[in-house]
């Protein structure tokens, strides 16, 4: 009886075992570092983030997967005012309806742990959340246009 080692496996299944390694690995430097910690806390799971079935990542969702943009906590590094990406999407209240149709469509409010969980699970709970982040994001660079008087454009 032979033994399933890596050298007597079909080259489909050695590179399945290599890709789980290094999915793996990965996910052990991902639970340890100490950077992207907004990043890690949306998207816990690697794996479940690179294997959804749907979801094309745009500025917008780009943006606030990592908390860079138009986020005052970000843009302080360069002089600007504090809020950060957290509040802007779960908490402020100028927000509230943007948060109230993603409510609507996940069932549940929305936080920053169950967030890409739900985005993964279905086309429209993508869309919700992509929409709301356009819009989200789009009023803020325009208040960040209004504040330095100049214009910025917004990618589409």
């Amino acid at each position: 009886m032979s033994m399933n080692t890596p050298s007597n496996l079909t080259l489909p299944a050695r590179k399945a075992l290599a890709r789980k390694h290094t999915l793996e690995m990965w996910q052990k430097k991902w639970d340890e570092s100490s950077n992207g910690r907004w990043t890690q806390r949306l998207i816990p799971n690697i794996e479940k983030w690179i294997s959804r079935p749907h979801g094309e990542v745009n500025f917008h969702l780009t943006q606030m997967l990592t908390g860079h943009g138009c986020f005052r906590s970000y843009l302080k590094r360069f002089n600007h005012e504090e809020l950060d990406v957290e509040h802007v999407l779960f908490h402020c209240p100028r927000f509230d309806l943007d948060r109230n149709h993603i409510r609507s469509v996940f069932g549940e409010h929305p936080t920053p742990e169950n967030m890409v969980v739900h985005m993964i699970e279905s086309v429209e709970k993508w869309e919700a959340v992509n929409n709301a982040v356009t819009h989200i994001l789009t009023q803020l660079r325009r208040d960040e246009q209004r504040r330095n008087g100049r214009h910025i454009t917004t990618p589409r």
